[in-house]
């Protein structure tokens, strides 16, 4: 009833190999998706000033509200509303298949191919006199889309997934919802270039890591951990001060506590996380660092999580710590 009563919404399904094209083969995946954007920059931006809001357009009114970038509306978007796979063949690559394939279709990047239109299955049908259930996408003009979103309840599972599919994120709710207890949170996949979507996704970063240890410091720590730093840009790591360097060389030959180099936390995370030097921890070093110096955890609260001790994480955390002071000292020589 939904497709029937909305001009804007298509769905895409992934077929097995046709051998007779007067039958239906059993459907692999499918793809509901909502077309958004094309809106007027002056009507979203006197309602945003109003704090007002249509129905529909959920990507486009949220990002241009949360950016406070209007112009953004005027961008065509395809959202995912829903992707199924087929219960006797999950877990195959089906669902993937399905979003490379919608991908290349709204890209432009389609490949002629052999296989022939899908008819309806039913009795006494015969080709050409009804219009067919089904057509190749080869067939279809797609629509000028910019990017490709998806909104969802945040999992570990489901963000593998997404991110598994080039997806980015864009959006971290920082309330629960109310029915599922999880995070909102919105992915895209820019398809042709509008600029600005990078730029929403470096400012979600630092807004991310800035309340790491304040709305989101119940997030599992590597759940934390992808999303701050995959696909994450390498960039020019700060300075630390001589006497800085000095406290963290203590510490490291533990001559100093952990107390003695509290107040460096935020700068150290930074460090690692967003100047791009978390490639040289291994991947429990970096949920360790993550956990106890963005998050604020306790080390009593993090070794539960990672059903692990205190002690153990306490040794695992300095050893990420002498990291830094091996390359401080490098520096210096």
């Amino acid at each position: 009833m939904l497709l029937s009563d909305n001009p804007s919404h298509r769905l895409f399904v992934l077929l097995g190999p046709i051998t007779d094209v007067r039958k239906l083969q059993m459907p692999l995946a499918v793809i509901q998706v909502a077309l958004e954007g094309l809106m007027d920059t002056q009507e979203v931006e006197r309602k945003l000033h109003t704090n007002q809001r249509d129905e529909g357009n959920m990507v486009p009114w949220l990002l241009s509200q949360q950016y406070l970038s209007p112009e953004f509306a005027k961008k065509v978007g395809a959202r995912t509303v829903r992707i199924a796979a087929n219960p006797y063949c999950s877990g195959q690559g089906y669902g993937s298949k399905a979003l490379f394939d919608l991908k290349q279709f709204y890209g432009c990047k389609l490949q002629e191919s052999s296989s022939k239109r899908v008819d309806r299955d039913m009795l006494g049908y015969e080709a050409g006199k009804m219009p067919p259930l089904l057509f190749k996408l080869t067939q279809l003009e797609p629509e000028p889309v910019n990017y490709l979103s998806v909104a969802f309840g945040l999992t570990p599972k489901l963000y593998q997934f997404w991110n598994k599919n080039l997806f980015q994120m864009v959006h971290l709710k920082q309330n629960l919802s109310q029915e599922t207890c999880e995070h909102s949170c919105v992915m895209v996949q820019e398809l042709k270039d509008c600029g600005i979507l990078n730029e929403f996704r470096v400012d979600f970063q630092k807004r991310f890591y800035n309340l790491l240890d304040i709305s989101f410091k119940e997030l599992e720590a590597q759940l934390a951990l992808r999303i701050l730093t995959e696909q994450l840009e390498e960039k020019r790591p700060r300075q630390f001060s001589a006497i800085q360097m000095k406290r963290i060389h203590a510490y490291c030959k533990r001559a100093l506590d952990y107390h003695s180099v509290m107040d460096l936390m935020k700068e150290i995370a930074e460090y690692f996380f967003i100047d791009g030097q978390c490639c040289q921890l291994n991947a429990v070093q970096k949920v360790v660092l993550l956990g106890i110096a963005v998050q604020k955890k306790t080390f009593a609260e993090l070794a539960k999580e990672l059903q692990n001790d205190a002690d153990q994480c306490q040794a695992i955390f300095a050893k990420a710590i002498a990291v830094l002071d091996k390359a401080g000292r490098a520096d210096v020589m």
